[in-house]
């Protein structure tokens, strides 16, 4: 039989820790279904890019509109440029 790393206690701190950390992604990724638009900032933070790369984006056909004072794109839009640029 072997020796236990952690104790009973610590092994359940560290699986408590665990699962809030997944509900905490899954409530991320559910509020971003629900937000279909995203402006340049969440853009870059949501998939991890420059602005340069918006800007290439946008050469490579990702539409933007004005909202306000700034630039909001579709999710889908996104998408779907990164699709074309795979290819």
């Amino acid at each position: 039989m072997s020796e236990a790393l952690l104790s009973e206690q610590a092994s359940n701190k560290l699986v408590e820790g665990l699962l809030l950390l997944i509900e905490q992604k899954v409530d991320e990724r559910l509020k971003a279904k629900e937000s279909p638009r995203l402006n340049q900032q969440e853009v870059m933070k949501e998939y991890k890019c420059t602005h340069e790369k918006i800007k290439h984006w946008e050469m490579l056909g990702l539409k933007k509109r004005r909202q306000g004072k700034c630039w909001v794109y579709d999710r889908k839009d996104i998408d779907a440029v990164l699709e074309k640029e795979k290819q």
